[in-house]
């Protein structure tokens, strides 16, 4: 797999987008900043996307202390507009630079000086583009000043080297024709143990003692009396000696014999040997610097594609929606998952979730003979489970085999082959085990499997596995709470209907016994009246006229409280002929004016009874609490259908209050408040507030029609 750099889309929800941008971004920065090389980050137009710590301190140490070095410059404008003694090295450094973004070059170095009145230093830069989409380029200046100056110093030192060999003393001797040694001389013998004398009058080949067998002093002196000059290296007696052969020649030219030279170059070679080592410890270390560049981009490229997967993955709407998108999203990545939650009285993963394809899966489960969702990986078969659960912590593993063979005893070693060869489409497979923690409780373990994943990604994955963990607790308590919601919104409604059936046989009661009963009082006064003689007709007519009054007066108030129990004009006539009814009322009771604004005519299909008593109770709790709290001259109820959904509005102009210190301000208003909005809610509806201290109160209910 190939991790690319991403760029990409976040949830439209834009706080979770942003958090999880600014959460990438400070973890690149915090490893950025880590690194001691200055490197900065460019996009495709030059500009720098971001700098590190070492970065600024370069910036500092020559003098680059305005924006020219700061994120938001482009770069490759201020290389292109250097002046001086810069502008040649600012032009090859943007041209070098351009390659690399067109994918002309895959990385290109140049060397500069950037001396300081206080020292002279060297610096080197490297560009190195980024995998994939859009383009981005990391800009490194490292220091090269030591290695500068030891060069510089072994230029030095082979220059006094070569003046030493020149004043040093040197071997020379002659011989005759026969090559037997006519003389010596020279301090450079002294090396060579023999004193002055000691070889003259010897045959040259009895010194002839260098080992090597293709190697023959005596044929190269040979070939000097034929009239050749013979130069050669040799070591001798543990040092190394350049040797000049030339003819000897009398005065008129005759050869007579040989006189050779021969220049100790022991220091010399190790000098180049040392030189040859150094340069191959450069290499070297510039070699690293460039794989950790690229493990760098590489490891961004990781975080930003994790966190784009965790930014998914927290707005699933439970569980089972949280693995889903994580596997789907993983399988961009190359990356195949599995998922196993613990059941922790058991010592016992459940295996929950797998991205494989459906037809993978089939093929491995004919061949395991067991059923991978739901299957139960027991402690005992999972080698490294203490490791996952206990010490919770993460593994990686390059050969699953062991581990197959634990989880399902009995199966061949060319079955587990093939299984693993399935599930890896037949390429290497490389494996990290996480466990998924929350609060140092284990919730399970996500595997992670493909051909690119290495040990060191496992901090990397660490972090993400946590990300994980929290979207799925999240997402169990999301689904509790709604689960909650929806009970109490059930228990709501049945209370609401609950209170409606008992206010209906509460009205129906009024009307069929204390109706019935005063109907029937009112008809013996009369009765009586008639009765009774004209002397005490004189002397109790006034009192029976007061009780009559009393008689009617009472039943207009059982009619009213009938009618506030429950209207018959709502189940006759709608919602709205109600809500006119209950204003002209309630605007007679308590000398507010109320407007109502109702849409003209009843919808041919009525509101269901439930909304219709639900809105109608709404607008009776609304009013009532007006006419407490509000010290308002007017209010407004608007009562209107859109689509599907029928909108009631209460609007007043009183002294309105506010939202925050509701509970505080008044306990009976904020019960009602509530109360309104469960009558809403248990109709599947929603209501809401609008107010402000001083600027009046808006109650909105919405709901299903």
């Amino acid at each position: 797999m190939t991790i690319r750099s991403f760029d990409g889309a976040f949830p439209a929800d834009p706080q979770n987008a942003e958090e999880a941008l600014r959460e990438s971004h400070r973890f690149l920065q915090s490893t950025l900043d880590a690194l001691l090389t200055n490197i900065a980050i460019l996009d495709e137009r030059g500009t720098i996307i971001a700098v590190n710590a070492a970065w600024r301190g370069f910036a500092e140490a020559n003098c680059y202390t305005g924006a020219a070095y700061a994120t938001g410059t482009n770069y490759l404008e201020v290389c292109d507009t250097a002046t001086g003694d810069d502008a040649e090295t600012g032009r090859a450094a943007a041209a070098g630079i351009r390659e690399v973004m067109a994918g002309q070059r895959d990385e290109f170095e140049l060397e500069y000086p950037c001396h300081s009145p206080e020292e002279r230093r060297w610096f080197i830069l490297r560009a190195t583009r980024f995998a994939g989409e859009p383009v981005r380029v990391v800009v490194v200046h490292e220091n090269i000043t030591e290695r500068k100056q030891a060069e510089e110093a072994l230029r030095n030192r082979e220059a006094r080297l070569q003046l030493l060999v020149e004043q040093m003393p040197t071997v020379i001797w002659t011989t005759d024709k026969e090559l037997r040694i006519t003389s010596t001389l020279g301090a450079g013998l002294a090396a060579l143990k023999p004193k002055s004398g000691q070889l003259v009058d010897r045959i040259l080949f009895e010194y002839d003692q260098t080992g090597d067998p293709n190697f023959n002093v005596h044929a190269i002196h040979s070939r000097a009396l034929q009239g050749e000059s013979v130069s050669y290296e040799i070591e001798w007696m543990g040092r190394s000696y350049q040797t000049y052969i030339e003819p000897l020649r009398n005065p008129d030219k005759t050869i007579i014999g040989t006189i050779g030279i021969a220049l100790d170059i022991t220091e010399r070679k190790q000098a180049e040997a040392a030189r040859a080592q150094y340069a191959a410890q450069l290499q070297t270390l510039a070699e690293a610097e460039r794989r950790r560049i690229l493990e760098l981009a590489r490891a961004n490229s990781l975080i930003t594609a994790l966190s784009h997967v965790a930014t998914h993955i927290k707005i699933a709407p439970d569980p089972d929606g949280v693995m889903e998108t994580l596997g789907a999203e993983l399988k961009r990545l190359g990356i195949t998952c599995l998922i196993a939650l613990l059941e922790p009285e058991a010592n016992t993963l459940v295996v929950r979730y797998t991205s494989l394809d459906p037809s993978v899966l089939a093929r491995i489960e004919n061949v395991a003979g067991i059923k991978i969702h739901d299957f139960q990986i027991m402690r005992e078969r999972l080698p490294i489970y203490d490791e996952l659960i206990k010490l919770r912590r993460a593994l990686f593993v390059r050969d699953p085999a062991p581990l197959v063979a634990g989880l399902v005893p009995g199966l061949s070693r060319p079955s587990i082959d093939n299984i693993i060869r399935m599930a890896s489409a037949g390429s290497e497979i490389r494996a990290i085990y996480l466990p998924l923690t929350v609060e140092e409780r284990v919730l399970g373990v996500l595997w992670l499997w493909d051909g690119a994943l290495q040990e060191d990604d496992i901090p990397i994955v660490s972090v993400f596995a946590g990300q994980v963990a929290n979207a799925i607790e999240n997402a169990r308590l999301f689904e509790q709470v709604r689960a909650g919601r929806e009970q109490l919104q059930e228990l709501s409604r049945r209370l609401v209907e609950t209170q409606e059936i008992e206010r209906r046989q509460i009205a129906q009661e009024f009307h069929d016994q204390v109706g019935q009963n005063l109907t029937a009082l009112s008809i013996n006064l009369n009765i009586l009246r008639n009765q009774l003689p004209a002397e005490s007709e004189m002397r109790l007519g006034a009192r029976l006229d007061e009780s009559q009054r009393l008689l009617e007066e009472t039943a207009e108030r059982i009619r009213d409280t009938i009618s506030e129990l429950r209207p018959v004009v709502l189940d006759d006539y709608g919602l709205g002929a109600a809500l006119r009814w209950y204003v002209q009322k309630f605007s007679k009771r308590t000398e507010l004016k109320v407007v109502t604004r109702i849409a003209d005519g009843e919808p041919a299909q009525r509101t269901p009874p439930a909304v219709e008593t639900a809105l109608f109770r709404v607008a009776q709790e609304a009013l009532t609490n007006i006419a407490k709290h509000a010290h308002a001259r007017r209010a407004t109820i608007t009562l209107k259908p859109f689509g599907r959904v029928v909108r009631l509005m209460i609007a007043d102009d009183g002294v309105g209050f506010s939202l925050a210190g509701l509970g505080r301000s008044g306990e009976r208003q904020s019960l009602g408040l509530i109360g309104m909005r469960e009558r809403i809610e248990a109709v599947g509806g929603r209501l809401r507030v609008e107010t402000a201290p001083g600027a009046g109160t808006r109650i909105i209910a919405e709901v299903s029609r």
